[in-house]
C-alpha cells in the first residue's frame, strides 16, 4: 500500500511479511512507565470530540449509548498487532500497557513507530495510532473517547520488523483476551496462503485460546480467498458507512460474520500521530476543529481496519460484563444482536433458524448495547462438536454429503482438492435445511493458483446438522475429493 496523505483507504498490506526466519523469545526491556487504570462516574461523555463520533451513536453507528456507566474495559486485555502506537499521545498515555508492549525491532517495550516505518513508503506509519485510539482514548476531556478505555492495551508493533517469525510471535502471546488484526494480504490477486500465522493461531486457540478480530479487507474482493479469513478460528468484520451502506471497498464473503463503521466519503474520527509532520492529519488535510489545533488527531481514518478495531472494543466490553466468554460465544452472540441494515440489498437471505445473513453484511451491524446486554447473562455454548463428511459424487458438478449427527450449527468449512486451479469456479453449499450459502462465484478469478483450499461460511448458524447437504460446482472443475465439516454445539 502506497504512503499518501490522501490516503482513503487505511488497511496495511502484509504480503508474506517479507521473508521467514526462526522467530526467538527476547528479553522484554522495561520503560519507567506506570500505566493508570481508572473507574470514572459516568454523567456524559466530555471529551470536546465525541460529537463528531457518529460512529457511536448515530443512527448507523454501534448504538454505544450508556454503557459507559457500567463498562469501560476493566480487567481486559487488548493487543493491537498493528504498525506502532504513539506512546506519548495525550489521548493515549496511561493506556498502553508497557510490562507486555514490544517494538520487535530494538526489542523495546515503547511501541512507537521507528524511523524505519516512518520512512517506509509501503508502511503507514500512523495506522497504529488510530487503531489503538478507536478501541481505548482515554475519557480525560481530550480528543476522543475511546470504546473501552480501562483495558490493557498492549501495542504489539510487528511492522518494526516485518517478517513471519514476528506476526507469528504477536498472535501467539500469552494472557491476551483479544488480538485487534486491521491487517492482511492483498486479496484482489486472489488466493493466499497464510499458513504461518494460521497455524500459530491453531496452536494457540488449543492451548490458551483467544479472540482474534480480523478486518475483512479493502479490495471489493472475497475474503475467502485468506486461508486466514476463511479459519473458524478467526471474527472477520467488513465495513459500513454514515448511510447504513457497504462502504465500496469492502471485502465480501461467507465468512463475514459482521459490520462496523469504515467510513467512505464520511471519514472516521480517531487519534493521529501527534503534530502537523506526521500522520493523515497535516497542513495538508487538516482535521479543522478548535478541539484539534495540535493536529492530534483525524477525521479521516477510512477502511476496515477502523470496523475491526471497533468490533475489537465492543468485544472488550462483552468480556467485562463476562469473564466466561469464549471466541464462540462471542460471534454467537453478535450473529444474535447485531442489527440489519439496507435490508432491500438483494444479498440478505433468512435461514431455516430464521436468521438473516449476507455475505456482504454478515449478521449485520455490531450493535454494542444489544451484544454486552446479552453477554451479561449469556450461558456458554458447551463442548465443541464437530461432524465430518466425505462428499458422494451423483451428478457432474453435484456432491452430497449425508450428516446423522443432531447438532446445532456454528460454522461450516469445506475443504476441497481439484486437479485443475481453483479459479473461476462457481462452488454454492446447501445445507440439509435448503439454505444456500455462495462460497465462490464463478465471474471471480485468482492471479494466484491453488488446487487445494478450506472454504469457511457461518450463515447456517442455528441450523441443524442432520441430513443431506449438498454443494454445486462448475462441471469443469475435476475434484479429486470434498470434505464437510461442521462445528457445532448439542441441543
Amino acid at each position: 500500500m502506497l504512503k499518501n496523505i490522501l490516503l482513503t483507504i487505511s488497511l496495511i498490506i502484509f504480503v508474506g511479511c517479507g521473508y521467514s526466519e526462526d522467530s526467538t523469545k527476547t528479553k522484554r526491556n522495561k520503560l519507567n512507565s506506570t500505566s493508570i487504570h481508572y473507574k470514572s462516574d459516568y454523567n456524559a461523555p466530555k471529551d470536546p470530540l465525541y460529537a463528531d463520533q457518529w460512529y457511536l451513536f448515530e443512527n448507523y453507528g454501534i448504538n454505544i449509548d450508556d454503557l459507559w456507566e457500567n463498562y469501560l474495559g476493566d480487567g481486559v486485555s487488548v493487543g493491537v498487532v498493528d504498525v506502532g502506537v504513539e506512546a506519548k499521545h495525550e489521548d493515549l498515555e496511561g493506556v498502553i500497557d508497557f510490562d507486555r508492549s514490544y517494538r520487535y525491532s530494538d526489542e523495546s517495550n515503547d511501541p512507537t513507530p521507528t524511523q524505519k516505518e516512518i520512512d517506509d513508503f509501503d508502511i503507514d506509519e500512523s495506522h497504529g495510532t488510530a487503531i489503538a485510539g478507536l478501541i481505548a482514548a482515554s475519557h480525560n476531556q481530550k480528543g476522543i473517547m475511546g470504546i473501552a478505555p480501562n483495558v490493557d492495551l498492549v501495542a504489539l508493533n510487528v511492522f518494526s520488523k516485518p517478517v513471519d517469525s514476528t506476526f507469528k510471535e504477536a498472535v501467539s502471546m500469552d494472557d491476551i483476551d483479544i488480538f485487534s488484526n486491521s491487517w492482511g494480504e492483498d486479496l484482489e490477486s486472489g488466493f493466499v496462503d497464510d499458513r504461518v500465522v494460521l497455524n500459530a493461531i491453531s496452536k494457540k486457540m488449543k492451548n490458551d485460546p483467544a479472540i482474534y478480530i480480523f478486518s475483512s479487507g479493502n479490495e471489493s474482493s472475497n475474503s475467502e480467498f485468506s486461508s486466514l479469513l476463511s479459519s473458524r478460528y478467526t471474527l472477520v468484520v467488513g465495513s459500513s458507512n454514515s448511510d447504513g451502506k457497504l462502504s465500496l471497498y469492502s471485502n465480501y464473503g461467507a465468512n463475514i460474520l459482521c459490520v462496523a463503521p469504515g467510513g467512505d466519503k464520511r471519514g472516521i474520527i480517531s487519534t493521529d500521530l501527534s503534530g502537523d509532520k506526521l500522520g493523515y492529519d497535516n497542513k495538508f488535510n487538516h482535521f479543522d476543529s478548535p478541539y484539534n489545533e495540535n493536529y492530534n488527531y483525524t477525521d479521516d481514518f477510512k477502511g476496515t481496519s477502523a470496523s475491526a478495531a471497533i468490533v475489537s472494543g465492543v468485544v472488550a466490553l462483552m468480556k467485562e460484563a463476562n469473564r466466561q466468554l469464549s471466541y464462540r460465544d462471542i460471534r454467537y452472540i453478535i450473529a444474535h444482536t447485531a442489527r440489519k441494515i439496507d435490508k432491500d440489498d438483494l444479498s440478505w437471505i433468512e435461514n431455516s433458524a430464521g436468521l438473516l445473513y449476507s455475505n456482504y453484511y454478515g449478521f449485520g451491524l455490531i450493535d454494542a448495547q444489544k451484544a454486552v446486554e446479552t453477554a451479561k447473562n449469556f450461558q456458554a455454548l458447551g463442548d465443541e462438536k464437530v461432524s465430518t463428511q466425505s462428499a458422494i459424487k451423483t451428478d457432474e458438478g453435484r456432491y452430497e454429503f449425508d450428516i446423522d449427527d443432531d447438532l446445532v450449527v456454528e460454522y461450516v468449512v469445506l475443504e476441497i482438492k481439484t486437479k485443475r486451479a481453483i479459479d473461476r469456479t462457481k462452488l454454492t453449499l446447501y445445507s440439509a435445511n435448503g439454505t444456500r450459502s455462495n462460497l465462490l462465484n464463478r465471474m471471480q478469478s485468482s492471479r494466484n493458483s491453488v488446487n487445494e483450499w478450506s472454504f469457511g461460511t457461518i450463515a447456517f448458524m442455528d441450523e441443524e446438522s442432520e441430513g443431506r447437504w449438498i454443494l454445486e460446482t462448475s462441471k469443469e472443475i475435476n475434484i479429486k475429493s470434498v470434505t464437510l465439516k461442521i462445528y457445532a454445539h448439542q441441543k
